[in-house]
């Protein structure tokens, strides 16, 4: 099967109720699943309970009710066609030090068996991210990184208490999958376990790959723009001087163009947030001479190549004493979170 990847999934909110004036019996949720259903039926319902357009999504995974288990996730799945779990990638799993993450940020880790999420999600904090395989009566815990914790065997008041230490809020994401056979009631018992961890949290599938699955976000090697340094100034120039607050207060003014800049960019590079820092080499009049980007971690050519445009257009002050002045500065592009979900509803 080759899966191809989907880069952005859909919201859908809202729910319509029709009125008559003899009550209809209510139509059966597609959301509600009772506890005997397995983690496999789970995943083979979230294709239409994306095309549900009456479906109400909150930013929490599941809501637990006393005859059932409403999924309310905001759905986003990684890949198409939706893949299937496997226990025989569970058993792999166990064996591997690490896994490789899909989501619609790209991929994240090099080695192991394959993990696809299917909830929204933001990005991976530095690539992270936590994998909790749950089984019948315990789970265990592989990442994408072999520095990351690898632990087996963990009960549900363990596996909280590891992952409060090594998460929380802004910290590494942690994704949650199960063989095949999981109950859902199993799977409802470790969410409510990890909600108290306040840890990004996703549901993802552990699938098998018949060939490798390429990373689709963009990690650009494009090279243009940057630089080690600015060209050697004119020995017949003049060296002239900008105060830090001058300095500070240009950069300020640069906020929408540069907000409007990384907009362009590609959302599964840019969410991950990054650094970009400037050279900028200030004429006599306040006028910019030269630009490049020492450094670039976001990765975006089209967003370097506009932040660069931008500051070439715009003005900084006249130094003083006059003559041309070199900056450097940084622009950081904070990671987006706009995307996490809660474990449980409330």
């Amino acid at each position: 099967m080759r899966f191809t990847p989907i880069l952005f999934g859909l919201v859908f909110a809202g729910c319509a109720h029709g009125t008559n004036m003899t009550a209809a019996p209510e139509p059966a949720d597609a959301s509600a699943f009772v506890r005997s259903d397995r983690f496999a039926d789970l995943v083979s319902r979230i294709p239409s309970l994306i095309d549900d357009r009456g479906r109400v999504v909150e930013r929490c995974l599941v809501r637990s009710r006393s005859t059932d288990v409403l999924v309310m996730a905001d759905l986003a799945p990684a890949i198409s066609p939706m893949p299937t779990p496997s226990e025989t990638v569970i058993e792999a799993a166990r064996r591997a030090g690490e896994v490789r993450l899909v989501s619609r940020w790209g991929m994240d880790g090099e080695l192991g068996p394959y993990v696809a999420t299917f909830t929204h999600h933001a990005p991976p904090e530095a690539g992270l991210a936590i994998v909790v395989f749950v089984e019948a009566d315990s789970s265990f815990i592989r990442s994408t990184s072999a520095v990351a914790p690898r632990e087996d065997g963990l009960t549900d008041v363990r596996l909280a208490a590891r992952l409060s230490s090594a998460t929380g809020a802004g910290g590494p994401l942690v994704v949650v999958t199960a063989g095949p056979a999981v109950p859902l009631a199993r799977l409802e018992a470790v969410l409510t376990a990890l909600d108290a961890t306040a840890a990004p949290i996703a549901l993802g599938v552990a699938f098998v790959a018949d060939e490798p699955v390429e990373d689709v976000a963009v990690r650009s090697s494009d090279g243009a723009n940057l630089c080690a340094s600015l060209p050697p100034a004119s020995t017949d120039v003049t060296a002239g001087s900008l105060s830090p607050e001058s300095i500070r207060d240009a950069v300020r003014s640069l906020d929408p163009s540069l907000r409007a800049c990384v907009s362009l960019g590609d959302p599964r590079t840019v969410g991950r947030g990054g650094r970009i820092r400037i050279a900028v080499r200030v004429g006599a009049s306040g006028r910019t001479e030269e630009r490049c980007a020492l450094e670039d971690s976001l990765g975006d050519p089209r967003v370097r190549a506009c932040i660069l445009d931008a500051v070439g257009a715009h003005a900084f002050p006249v130094p003083a004493p006059i003559g041309t002045v070199d900056v450097t500065f940084p622009l950081t592009i904070r990671r987006s979170t706009d995307a996490d979900q809660s474990a449980l509803c409330r």
